[in-house]
């Protein structure tokens, strides 16, 4: 019950802990870029931004024909 868990993995087991936490990685960085993006943005942009989008989602309902 001594054994230290780390010196007990085996060559394979090493390759898919070293893969899994890449992929980890990997995964976060586009959602950590993005959180960055948000954070860095003027009142301006994230104004303009907003009322974009409540632009495209007002033609986009008069499109369907469920705003007049």
């Amino acid at each position: 019950m001594e054994t230290l868990f780390i010196g007990t993995l085996t060559t394979g087991e090493w390759l898919v802990v070293t893969g899994s936490v890449a992929l980890l990685i990997l995964s976060l960085v586009p959602v950590l870029w993005a959180c960055w993006l948000f954070v860095s943005m003027s009142d301006g942009a994230v104004d303009r931004a907003v009322h974009d989008a409540q632009r495209a989602a007002l033609v986009k309902s008069r499109l369907r024909g469920d705003v007049r």
